[in-house]
């Protein structure tokens, strides 16, 4: 129930170029995340994501995956009603969370942020659905 398989994963260049191109954008401080959501697909995930944290700002790797592995953890654990509306209106999304942030911040404020964009994403898959 609440795991992360590789193929929720958001790869490929061509997929990741159309994404940022063709993309719409939410912004939840310290969080931007641009999505697309098309046709759900029954031999694709109807959910991929990645996760980027600028080097700009964090030059130690070790603190980039820490913010990382925080932001995984925190989807992980709360994308089942972001997942349940996606098939229920058979759709698929493919979003990547970008963490625009100047400094680190703790586990619990990027789960409760992380909770507020999914909630928004869920909104939003309602409202497509509808429209």
């Amino acid at each position: 129930m609440f795991e992360l398989p590789k193929s929720e994963i958001l790869r490929g260049k061509n997929v990741l170029d159309a994404l940022f191109s063709e993309g719409s954008k939410l912004y939840e401080h310290p969080f931007k995340v641009v999505y697309s959501f098309s046709p759900g697909n029954v031999h694709e995930a109807p959910l991929k994501f990645g996760i980027v944290v600028p080097k700009r700002w964090f030059r130690k790797a070790h603190d980039r995956n820490s913010i990382k592995r925080h932001c995984r953890e925190a989807f992980r654990l709360n994308n089942t009603h972001l997942k349940a509306a996606l098939l229920q209106h058979e759709r698929s999304l493919k979003f990547m969370l970008i963490f625009i942030g100047k400094e680190a911040m703790p586990s619990q404020e990027i789960h409760r942020k992380i909770i507020l964009l999914l909630q928004r994403l869920t909104l939003q898959v309602h409202d497509k659905a509808a429209g």
